[in-house]
């Protein structure tokens, strides 16, 4: 079947070029088949896609609201070398194979930013993609625009502010299959020549694409709600103000719906049965000797995970003050932003009866995570135009993060274990166990940058760029053990006395260390040169060398784990051209990313997560991207990637599964993984998606069909590169067909999302305490919605 849709992609692909080469003698463009041009900030001022010498996938606000794309994770799933999924601890970003792992303690190596303004926390993925002008996705180290932690890319959002006239947009969508439902809108309203305000909100959310435990229930059962106000003040021809304040609320019921796989495991794996007499089976074989109905471990949108849930709350204030004056104009951008994230996940993805203290869910765990972040950014800019152009800045930001985690092992009788009080062999034989760590950290980032521009010639340009930052981390780390009653951990009690909680510490082999250090002061100096040559008014080729950093940083596991910076030296070459009277636009680049100490995530056979630095790491690939408007009614579009990311020295990775079967890894006298030369989790060989637009007039209105196709070769979902956590080659088919005028103040559409249903996984573990057996967080399956829309 893959097989049929690679094959499906290349026919595609196929048309799209010999459209192109039957566009080379076509007759001349009109206004009306041209190409519009493309705007973006991607090195923080106004400029045309073409004008700026990095690779950039551009989604425009109209396209997010007419595809119902609600999130980062929708926009990643159009784009060649991206790839942002919704993970257990964290909402994992990659770019060109290039990401930070599933752990909360992560600043994310693709940075995102909303006008601006840094958004460090992952789970901000999660926020809907509101009212916007546009989202940017910038590949590669961003670090003297964007900031050190831009080591991998950047997500760069632009929301739409107020104009000068009265203007409304509305759509609201429904979709059959899921449940989903979508409601926005937003309006300007002008209060006089200098000051107008913009409203815009949004309610969300779905019954669920997962048949949950025994199909009376649905999940993730979402409802979401969002809105902006904003407000544009100009007093004086060289002065704007723009004010905005955002918040958002999330709740998902069976948040994370994991499907088991390989239950029993199968050769070489031992059947799932008591190794000896007396022995603890494997919580696989508990599963199937329970005879459990609904337990089936096939991959059908079906999950046997006993309940989970998702609380997020963000709330962010922006305010951007410029100064034009002569020779340029100054910017501050002074910024809050605040998260609460809350969740409740199943380490063990099914239950069954008299396995349980009481019948609580055998293995879950909480995370309750609180962040702060203030922000001052203060930016020079030149005017444009001249032989030198330049940019100078600073900025300043600090932080705090708590989070508060527990793991309950209701599975243990811990009376019959531990001696002493408050345990009674006789009257408390099987108390509820939980363990509850507690991290607190406070940051302070202090940086300086600086950008130039020369125009030697007309054609030809050097650019010259640089930033220093200097990152000051502080953590505190408990551990503490207790017992919590009716599977809630807001009942814990913690054990009263020292050697209650040592014996307990002791069964688990836990790790109650405190941070060491417990501060982390961490700086570098980034330079980056680039060269640009205009072969034509409409073409020009690039090269430009990047060094990149990320500051190290305390993990938000159950371990008393630090880790160290990571740093990169990028390369690039690239084209960008605009051909065939402007109806073609072809945009390629080739890229070397050599990193050290990468940062990456690993897991225990007990799942709990530690961070390791991978020696050395070296990303490659191509990208290349198109747009053809073969006459005013048809227009394809391309994005193509080839990537080869891979370990170069990477000594103590974490086992697979079958290292540890075999006693190769893992043990005493075998040690860690070496991982050297292993492909990285999240970079197929092969990614990009291909698309159409075609418009017929029908009964005085237009009928717009629009088609796409994503595909993707097969990658590893960890940093153990184990065979049994991976994702195979797939492709997923869209089609939106839409109904209305030509300046769509109205619109009826369908729009159809993964209409093969295929079922691939996001985020995928081991299962403690089942060797061979994982579980996977499944992707959504087919959607098919109903959307109206209005605008004036």
């Amino acid at each position: 079947m893959v097989g049929k849709r690679k094959k499906a992609a290349a026919g595609l692909g196929a048309l799209t070029l010999a459209g192109v080469a039957f566009g080379a003698s076509a007759p001349s463009a009109t206004a009306e088949t041209e190409l519009g041009e493309v705007l973006v900030t991607a090195q923080r001022r106004e400029q045309r896609l073409q004008d700026v010498p990095v690779a950039v996938s551009v989604v425009s606000g109209q396209d997010l609201e007419r595809e119902n794309i609600r999130t980062l994770q929708d926009v990643a799933g159009q784009l060649g070398n991206v790839k942002i999924t919704t993970g257990t601890l964290t909402n994992p970003i990659n770019i060109r194979g290039i990401g930070s792992g599933n752990n909360s303690g992560f600043e994310q190596s693709v940075a995102t930013f909303s006008d601006g303004v840094y958004r460090p926390r992952s789970r901000s993925t999660n926020a809907a993609l509101l009212d916007l002008e546009r989202v940017e996705v910038l590949k590669g180290p961003q670090t003297t625009f964007f900031g050190a932690n831009a080591i991998a890319g950047a997500l760069n959002i632009t929301t739409r502010k107020p104009g000068r006239e009265f203007t409304h947009n509305a759509s609201a969508l429904y979709a059959f299959d899921d449940g989903e439902y979508n409601i926005e809108g937003g309006v300007t309203l002008p209060a006089s020549e200098t000051l107008s305000f913009r409203i815009a909100a949004r309610i969300s959310g779905m019954e669920g694409f997962m048949k949950m435990r025994d199909g009376t229930e649905k999940g993730p059962n979402e409802d979401s709600k969002q809105g902006r106000v904003a407000v544009r003040w100009t007093p004086f021809d060289n002065f704007e103000s723009n004010l905005r304040f955002d918040v958002g609320k999330s709740r998902v019921d069976d948040a994370v719906p994991l499907e088991t796989l390989n239950c029993a495991p199968g050769a070489p794996y031992p059947a799932p049965l008591p190794p000896a007499p007396g022995g603890p089976p494997s919580n696989c074989a508990l599963a199937l000797l329970t005879n459990n109905p609904s337990f089936e471990d096939d991959l059908d949108f079906h999950s046997n995970s006993p309940p989970s849930w998702y609380e997020y709350d963000f709330y962010e204030g922006a305010l951007t003050n410029t100064w034009n004056f002569a020779p340029g104009s100054l910017t501050a951008i002074t910024a809050y932003f605040k998260q609460e994230a809350n969740n409740r996940t199943q380490l063990i993805p099914f239950s069954f009866p008299g396995f349980s203290v009481r019948g609580y869910d055998p293995l879950p765990s909480e995370v309750r995570e609180r962040y702060h972040q203030a922000s001052q950014e203060l930016r020079f800019q030149s005017d444009t135009g001249g032989a030198f152009e330049y940019m100078v800045g600073a900025y300043y930001a600090q932080s705090r993060w708590r989070n508060t985690s527990g793991t309950g092992f209701f599975f243990i009788p811990f009376g019959a274990i531990l001696s002493g009080p408050p345990f009674n062999i006789a009257t408390t034989p099987a108390d509820a166990y939980t363990g509850i760590p507690l991290i607190r950290t406070s940051d302070k980032t202090y940086s300086a940058f600086a950008s130039a521009e020369i125009n030697v010639s007309e054609r030809f340009h050097i650019d010259l760029g640089a930033r220093y930052s200097e990152i000051r981390k502080e953590g505190l780390r408990s551990l503490t053990f207790g017992t919590s009653v009716n599977n809630e951990f807001g009942t814990f009690v913690p054990f009263p006395t020292a050697a209650n909680q040592l014996g307990a510490c002791v069964i688990l082999t836990c790790d109650n260390r405190p941070f060491n250090p417990a501060k982390i002061n961490d700086s570098d100096f980034m330079p980056s040169v680039g060269v640009r040559f205009d072969v034509s008014g409409d073409s020009m080729v690039y090269a430009k060398y990047t060094s990149g950093f990320k500051a190290g940083g305390f993990s938000g596991a159950a371990t008393a784990n630090t880790f160290g910076p990571e740093s990169v030296d990028a390369y690039e070459v690239g084209l960008k051209g605009t051909y065939l009277d402007r109806r073609l636009v072809f945009n390629a680049s080739a890229f070397r990313m050599q990193y050290k100490d990468l940062q990456e995530t690993a897991y225990t056979q007990t799942l709990a997560s530690i961070v390791l630095n991978a020696a050395e790491s070296v990303s490659q690939g191509l990208e290349i991207s198109s747009s053809w408007r073969a006459n005013r009614n048809v227009t394809f579009n391309t994005d193509l990637a080839y990537l080869n990311s891979e370990y170069r020295n990477f000594r103590n990775a974490p086992c697979t599964s079958r290292g540890i079967l075999t006693r190769t890894c893992g043990t005493a006298t075998s040690g860690p993984q070496d991982a050297s030369g292993n492909r990285r989790g999240y970079s197929p060989k092969l990614s990009g998606s291909f698309s159409a637009t075609l418009q017929f007039d029908l009964a005085g209105n237009q009928l717009r069909v629009d088609p796409s196709v994503y595909f993707t070769s097969e990658y590893f979902l960890n940093a153990a590169a184990d065979p049994l956590i991976r994702q195979g080659g797939h492709a997923k088919y869209d089609l939106r067909v839409g109904y209305g005028p030509d300046d769509t103040r109205w619109e009826v559409a369908m729009v159809g999302k993964n209409l093969g249903n295929k079922e691939t996984i996001g985020v995928m573990l081991e299962v403690p305490g089942s060797l061979g057996t994982v579980s996977g967080f499944p992707e959504r399956g087919r959607s098919i919605a109903l959307q109206f829309s209005m605008r004036n």
